[in-house]
């Protein structure tokens, strides 16, 4: 199991600890836009420097637009999730920031 995934886990029992409720958000691009082809692309043409560049970029981007106590993780590839504590109703989780 990977170091994200323990975040999430760890994140949902501390919500379960304290009777709060938690959104889960599990990110994937359009196969169609298939954003693992594109760091290869970059990758292969710019190295693996350029492809962790765009990464870091993406997942710093990401995590602005959550708020202060979500919890943006990698996943693997294109997939990333989001957790975001003490929400109040399902409404709220339809702008993550």
């Amino acid at each position: 199991m990977t170091l994200a995934m323990h975040t999430v886990i760890d994140d949902v029992d501390d919500a379960a600890r304290v009777r709060a409720l938690e959104a889960l958000a599990l990110l994937d691009t359009p196969p169609e836009e298939r954003f693992d082809r594109l760091t290869k692309t970059i990758n292969d043409t710019l190295g693996h420097a350029g492809g962790d560049a765009v990464l870091k970029e993406f997942g710093r981007r990401l995590t602005a637009a959550v708020r202060k106590t979500g919890t943006v993780c990698r996943l693997a590839g294109d997939e990333f999730s989001i957790t975001l504590e003490n929400v109040e109703s399902a409404a709220e989780c339809d702008t993550v920031g």
